[in-house]
C-alpha cells in the first residue's frame, strides 16, 4: 500500500481471520479507563493526572496556610460580582467559582491558592487574543486582597465554558471524531504556538467544551505556559504532568537550564490523542517505566485491528522521541489532506506457492494479489462470470488464501449480490488496495486531491451515486477511510447531499476554493480562496444570497482557511444560531472588520447603529421622491433580518436591537391604545430617531429638516401626498412619539392632539387631514357658530336680568335688613300702622259694597267689621312685617334665577372636555382613525348633533327666558317702591304729649344695653338719670336742658358741657313711647340711642 491512500477515519476493509463475517473494525481492544467514563468537573480537573507540582512560584508563606475563602461578592478590579456557586475545588493550585456581573453576564472565576503565582505576562497576552474561538477568553486577571486574613489571591476571570473537558471523551473505534479533535486541538496549539507561547501543559483535561452541546472546545490552563524566545526556546522547569510530558523534558544537567521548544506541546498531543482512544487509565505506569516507554517509542499504540494505518501514523509521528523527527504543524496539515505521515514496513504478500491460471488461451497467470486483480480489472466481463460463479473465491482457496476467498464470497453474496460491476470492483480494490476509482470522464483518481477534485466538480452526478450503497464510489470511499462520510452522505436527501457532497471535498483538499453565487439567484458562481476574496464577491452579488453560509461544505471550507474566523463563527453559532437566520450569523460573524455595506469600518458609512440610520434615512426620503434607491431593510421584518444579525454579530447592540424590537410591536396592547397614527413607517423612523440619539433629519427636495420649525421655512404647497405623509410620521418623533418624551409632564393624548393641530393647517395634502377634512361629520365650526349665536341671545338677556331685576331686588332686601337691624323697627312698625290703616279703611270699603244686599246697617257693619279685622292683623304683624317681606323678596330672587340661569343653562359638553376640546378631539379622530379613543362612547354624528340639538333648546326656550325676565323685572320694580315709601316713612315723627314722655325707658347706646329716667325738675327743665352698662362697669350720668321746652329736646351733662343727648320722642304701633336720638360722649364720638318706655311717670 502506497503512502497516501488512507486519508479517512477506517481503514480499508481487510479479513485478518477466517470467519465468514465482516469484521468489527476498531470496536475491540484493551480494558478503557474508568476516569474517560467518570463524570468530571465542567472545568476538567478531575482527571486523575495532575500536574506533579502544586505551586508555580511560591511566595514566602512562612508556613502558614491560607484557605481561599468562598464569598457572595467578589470585587474585581472595581467591578462586583455575585457568587452564584462553586463549580470545583479539586484543582490542586485553585478554585474556580461561577460567577454573574451587574448586567447578568456569567463569567468563570479562578482563584489561585496562597503561595501560587500564574504568569501575568502571559495572561495579558492571551486576553489581548480573545473571541478567537480556539483559547479561552479571559477578561481580567491580577490580584485580589482578602481583608479577613489580610492576604493577596491572584485570579483569572474567564469565559465560562459549561460542557466539561476532553478528558470525559472516550473516542476507541471513532476514527473521524480522533481527526476532527486532533485538528482542532492542532488548530489551538498552533494558533498558541504563533503569538510566542508554549502551553507545555497539554492534554485532554485543559480542553473545554464552551458549552452543554459539546461541539466547540477551547485551550485552557496557562500555570505552565512559558513565552518562547527569538530561537523558539523557553527555559523550563520541573512543572509537568508526567503521562503526557515530552522525554526531553526528563533531562536535566547539573549546571544547564532545560530548554523547551514548540515540539513538546506536540508530543502532549500525541499522548492526548493517544489517551482519548485508549483510554487514560491503560497508559498509566511508574514514571520510569513511562520515561522508557517514550523513549524506546514503544507506547501502547493500538493495533492494525483497533486503528487504521492513517490515523496510528498521526500518533507515531506525534510521539517520536526525538523532537527534529517528530511531527509538528506542517505535518499535521499533510496527514489532514490524506497524506500517512509515519509508515511501518508490513510482509508483502508474495508467496512462492501463489499461482492462479486466469485464462490459459490468452496466457493470464496471477502470482499475487495485485496480479489477479489487474487481470480480473482487464477482463470484466470473464472476471465477472468467475466471481459471481465463485471460481475466484475456488482459486484463492487453493492457493492457501481463505481469507481473501471468503471476502469473495461476501462481496457477491452480501454486499452486490445484483451489481455485478460493482461488485467486480470492489474484489480487485480488495486485490490490488492501490486501485484507482475513475472519474465520470473515465480519469484515474488515485489522491486524495484528485478525489476531491472530482467530488466537487461533479456533484450532480455523485449525489444520486452516493445516495445507494451499489456504487462504485462508495466501494472506493471506504477503501481510502472514507466510509463514515459517505455513510452519512448516503442519509441526507438530494438537496443536503449537495453540500455535504461540496464538505467531502474541501475535507479532503483545504486548497479548493468555493463558489460564491453571484447572479441569476445564485446560478451564477464566483472561485474564491480567501475570506476577503468572499466578502468582495458577496457584496458584488445583484442581490443578498443567504442560503449557503451554515452549510457544511462553507463551514469546512472557512475551517481550511482560517480557523480562527471559523472559531469565532462557531462560538456566535452556539450563542446565537438557535434564534438567528445561522447563514446571515456566520456571514457577519467572519467579516468583523466590515460595516453593514461591506466596506472597513474605519470608512464604512453604516458602521454603527446610528450611522446606520442616517443612510437608511436618506434611503427612505429618496422611495418617496419616486428617486432611484435601496432598501436595506424592511423594519417590519427586522427581527431575524440582515441587518438584525449584523447587529447581533457585533454583540454590543443589544440595547438598539431591543429597541428596534420594541418600536416594531405594532400590535402590542400599548400601541392599539394609541390615539395617533403609529404603523411601520413611524415605527421605522422612530428606530432610526432613536439609534441615532433622538432625533433624525429629513431631506426632501433639497431641503433639510431637523426640527418642527423647519417646516414654516419652506413651502409644502408643491409636495406630493407621499412626502407629506412622510413629514407627518416624521413630525410625531417630536410631539407623541417623542424618545425622550416624558408622558408624566404631558400625556401621550395631548400630545397627539398637538400634533394635529400642528398639521392641520401646514400638511393639507397628507391623507390625514384630507380623511378629516372629507368626512361627512366635520362641520363643527358651523355647527359651533350656529350655537354660539343663539347662547349670545341667551346670555344678552340673563345679563340684563342681573342688572335690572337681580341686583336692585338684592339691594332692597338689604336695605330693609339693615334698618330694621341698626335703628330699630319702631318707623317701619308706624309706617305699617299707617299703611294697615289705609288698607282696612279701602277693604272695608270693598266689605261694604259686598254686603249690599244687607241695607245700610248691614253695609256699615260688614264694612266695620273688615275694617277692624284688617287694623287688628296689620297692627299684630307690624313687628314681622320687614323680615317677612325680605323672605319674600329672596323666594322671588330664587325662584325666577331658577326660571332664568339653573333651568336654561348650557347644557351642551361634557365635565372633563370643553367644546374647544371635543371638536378637537373629534377632528383629530377623524384625521388619525382614532374617534373610539378620543372620544369613547361617543357616535359619528357626535358632537355635530349635539350642538345641533343644544342650539335648538337655547332657541326654544327664548319666549320663556323674556317673560321670566320681565315678570322679575316688574317685581324688582315694586321692591323699589316699597323699600322707598318705607324710607320715607321711617323719617316721620310722631309727636306725643309732654306728660305721657316721663318715666322710665329701657335701649342701648349703639348696642350698648342702657336706662334712662326722664323726668322735669323743678324748675321746669327736663332732667334725665342716664345708665350704660359698659363691660368694666356702669356708668351713672345727670343730663339736664338748658331751657325751658315742651319735649326733651337736647340734654347737656352737668358737670361737662361737651356730652349731650338729644332725644326723638316717637310713638311705636302698640301706642308705647320710644326715645330716638344720639349721644356725644366727652370724646366727642357719636352714638346713636334706642330707648322704649316701660313706665310712665303716673305709674
Amino acid at each position: 500500500m502506497s503512502n497516501n491512500r488512507n486519508w479517512g477515519q477506517g481503514g480499508p476493509q481487510k479479513s485478518d481471520t477466517g470467519a465468514g463475517t465482516r469484521p468489527n473494525w476498531g470496536q475491540g481492544g484493551p480494558q478503557k479507563s474508568d476516569t474517560g467514563a467518570g463524570t468530571r468537573s465542567n472545568w476538567g480537573q478531575g482527571g486523575p493526572q495532575k500536574s506533579d507540582t502544586e505551586a508555580l512560584n511560591p511566595r514566602g508563606s512562612g508556613g502558614r496556610h491560607y484557605d481561599i475563602p468562598v464569598c457572595e461578592v467578589y470585587i474585581l478590579n472595581n467591578v462586583m460580582y455575585k457568587n452564584v456557586r462553586l463549580i470545583s475545588e479539586e484543582s490542586g493550585e485553585a478554585k474556580i467559582f461561577e460567577i454573574e456581573d451587574k448586567v447578568g453576564t456569567h463569567y468563570a472565576l479562578k482563584i489561585y491558592r496562597y503561595g501560587i503565582k500564574p504568569n501575568h505576562a502571559i495572561l495579558d497576552k492571551i486576553m489581548d487574543l480573545r473571541d478567537n474561538g480556539l483559547l479561552i477568553n479571559i477578561y481580567d486577571h491580577g490580584t485580589w486582597h482578602d481583608d479577613p486574613q489580610n492576604v493577596d489571591f491572584d485570579y483569572e476571570v474567564m469565559q465560562l465554558c459549561t460542557g466539561g473537558s476532553l478528558a470525559t471523551t472516550q473516542l476507541e473505534g471513532k476514527e473521524d471524531k480522533l481527526k476532527e479533535f486532533a485538528l482542532k486541538m492542532t488548530a489551538a496549539i498552533d494558533f498558541l504556538h504563533r503569538k510566542g507561547i508554549v502551553h507545555r501543559d497539554v492534554k485532554p483535561a485543559n480542553f473545554l467544551f464552551t458549552d452543554k452541546n459539546r461541539r466547540n472546545f477551547v485551550l485552557t490552563d496557562w500555570g505552565f505556559a512559558k513565552l518562547l524566545d527569538k530561537n523558539g526556546r523557553a527555559v523550563t522547569d520541573d512543572g509537568r504532568t508526567k503521562l503526557y510530558t515530552a522525554p526531553e523534558l526528563y533531562i536535566n544537567i547539573p549546571g544547564q537550564d532545560t530548554y523547551v521548544d514548540a515540539k513538546a506541546d506536540f508530543f502532549s498531543l500525541g499522548m492526548s490523542l493517544l489517551a482519548l482512544w485508549k483510554g487514560e487509565g491503560l497508559l498509566i505506569a511508574d514514571e520510569q517505566k513511562l520515561v522508557r516507554q517514550k523513549l524506546d517509542e514503544e507506547l501502547p499504540y493500538p493495533s492494525r485491528k483497533e486503528m487504521s494505518e492513517y490515523s496510528l501514523s498521526l500518533i507515531k509521528a506525534l510521539t517520536r522521541n526525538n523532537p527534529d523527527k517528530r511531527a509538528g504543524y506542517d505535518e499535521i496539515k499533510r496527514w489532514s489532506n490524506g497524506e500517512i505521515i509515519f509508515h511501518d514496513p508490513e510482509s508483502d504478500n508474495l508467496v512462492n506457492d501463489y499461482k492462479i491460471v486466469f485464462s490459459g488461451e490468452k496466457n493470464l497467470i496471477a502470482h499475487n494479489h495485485e496480479e489477479l486483480g489487474k487481470i480480473m480489472w482487464d477482463n470484466k466481463d470473464l472476471a465477472k462470470k468467475y466471481l459471481y460463479n465463485d471460481k475466484i473465491a475456488n482459486w484463492l482457496e487453493d492457493v492457501d488464501r481463505p481469507e481473501m476467498a471468503v471476502r469473495m464470497k461476501e462481496i457477491t453474496e452480501m454486499e452486490y449480490p445484483s451489481n455485478q460491476d460493482t461488485g467486480l470492483y470492489a474484489a480487485c480494490m480488495e486485490l490490488m488496495p492501490d486501485m484507482p476509482f475513475y472519474g465520470v470522464k473515465g480519469n484515474e483518481v488515485t489522491t486524495q486531491k484528485e478525489l476531491a477534485h472530482e467530488l466537487l466538480y461533479n456533484a450532480g452526478t455523485y449525489i444520486e451515486s452516493l445516495g445507494s450503497y451499489e456504487e462504485q464510489i462508495w466501494v472506493y470511499c471506504r477503501a481510502v477511510g472514507l466510509g463514515k462520510e459517505i455513510k452519512n452522505l448516503a442519509a441526507k436527501g438530494c438537496e443536503k447531499r449537495r453540500a455535504y457532497i461540496f464538505e467531502l471535498a474541501y475535507k479532503l483538499d483545504n486548497a479548493l476554493p468555493y463558489f460564491v453565487p453571484v447572479k441569476d439567484n445564485g446560478k451564477t458562481t464566483y472561485a474564491v480562496k480567501t475570506v476577503k476574496a468572499y466578502a468582495e464577491a458577496f457584496y458584488s452579488a445583484d442581490n443578498e444570497y443567504f442560503f449557503y453560509q451554515a452549510r457544511p461544505d462553507f463551514l469546512r471550507w472557512l475551517q481550511n482557511i482560517d480557523p480562527a474566523l471559523y472559531g469565532r463563527a462557531q462560538t456566535m453559532l452556539a450563542k446565537y444560531g438557535s434564534n438567528v437566520n445561522p447563514n446571515m450569523l456566520i456571514h457577519y460573524a467572519i467579516l468583523p472588520d466590515l460595516g453593514f455595506d461591506g466596506k472597513p469600518l474605519n470608512v464604512s458609512a453604516m458602521s454603527t447603529p446610528e450611522k446606520i440610520a442616517e443612510v437608511l434615512t436618506v434611503q427612505h426620503c429618496l422611495k418617496v421622491e419616486n428617486k432611484p434607491y435601496r432598501q436595506y431593510v424592511d423594519f417590519e421584518k427586522f427581527k431575524n433580518s440582515s441587518l438584525h444579525v449584523y447587529l447581533l454579530s457585533k454583540e454590543k447592540y443589544s440595547k438598539q436591537i431591543s429597541y428596534a424590537d420594541y418600536c416594531m410591536e405594532l400590535k402590542s396592547v400599548d400601541n392599539n391604545r394609541k390615539c395617533a397614527p403609529y404603523g411601520p413607517e413611524t415605527a421605522a423612523l422612530k428606530i432610526m430617531a432613536g439609534w441615532h440619539g433622538g432625533s433624525i433629519p429629513l431631506t426632501l427636495h433639497g431641503h433639510t429638516f431637523t426640527s418642527p420649525k423647519d417646516i414654516d421655512k419652506v413651502n409644502l404647497s408643491s409636495y406630493s401626498k407621499q412626502e407629506q405623509n412622510l413629514l407627518v410620521h416624521w413630525l410625531s418623533l417630536f410631539f407623541q412619539e417623542d424618545p425622550n418624551a416624558n408622558y408624566t409632564a404631558k400625556s401621550y393624548t395631548k400630545r397627539a392632539l398637538e400634533l394635529f393641530e400642528f398639521i392641520e393647517p401646514r400638511l393639507k395634502k397628507s391623507a390625514y387631514i384630507a380623511l378629516c377634512n372629507n368626512s361627512s361629520f366635520n362641520d363643527v365650526d358651523g355647527a359651533v357658530s350656529r350655537n354660539k349665536r343663539a347662547w349670545i341671545k341667551v346670555r344678552t338677556v340673563q345679563v340684563l336680568s342681573i342688572v335690572l331685576c337681580f341686583i336692585p331686588m338684592l339691594l332692597v332686601c338689604g336695605a330693609i335688613g339693615y334698618l330694621s337691624v341698626t335703628t330699630g323697627s319702631v318707623p317701619i312698625e308706624m309706617a305699617m300702622k299707617s299703611l294697615g290703616h289705609w288698607a282696612a279703611i279701602i277693604i272695608g270699603v270693598i266689605g261694604a259694597i259686598c254686603c249690599v244686599d244687607g241695607g245700610i246697617i248691614g253695609m256699615a257693619i260688614g264694612g266695620f267689621v273688615v275694617y277692624w279685622l284688617v287694623e287688628l292683623l296689620f297692627k299684630f304683624l307690624a313687628p314681622i312685617v320687614p323680615w317677612l317681606v325680605i323672605a319674600l323678596l329672596l323666594a322671588t330672587v330664587v325662584f325666577f334665577g331658577r326660571k332664568i340661569f339653573i333651568k336654561i343653562g348650557k347644557r351642551f359638553g361634557s365635565k372633563d372636555f370643553t367644546i374647544s376640546e371635543i371638536k378637537l378631539r373629534h377632528r383629530a379622530g377623524l384625521a388619525f382613525s382614532s374617534r373610539s379613543i378620543l372620544l369613547p362612547g361617543k357616535s359619528m354624528d357626535y358632537p355635530i348633533h349635539d350642538i345641533n340639538e343644544n342650539t335648538s333648546y337655547a332657541n326654544s326656550h327664548m319666549p320663556k327666558l323674556i317673560k321670566n325676565s320681565l315678570l322679575m323685572l316688574a317685581l324688582s320694580a315694586a321692591g323699589v317702591f316699597l323699600c322707598g315709601w318705607i324710607i320715607k316713612n321711617y323719617d316721620k315723627d310722631y309727636i306725643a304729649p309732654v306728660e305721657s314722655v316721663e318715666g322710665f325707658y329701657n335701649g342701648d347706646v349703639q348696642g350698648t344695653p342702657s336706662t334712662i329716667t326722664l323726668y322735669k325738675n323743678d324748675n321746669g327743665l327736663w332732667e334725665a338719670e342716664m345708665v350704660i352698662n359698659y363691660r368694666a362697669g356702669k356708668t351713672r350720668q345727670i343730663m339736664i336742658a338748658n331751657e325751658k321746652s315742651d319735649e326733651p329736646g337736647t340734654l347737656y351733662h352737668k358737670e361737662n358741657p361737651e356730652v349731650s343727648l338729644t332725644f326723638h320722642p316717637r310713638e311705636s304701633a302698640d301706642d308705647s313711647k320710644s326715645l330716638v336720638g344720639t349721644y356725644i360722649n366727652s370724646k366727642g364720638n357719636k352714638r346713636t340711642v334706642n330707648y322704649k318706655q316701660t313706665e310712665t311717670a303716673k305709674e
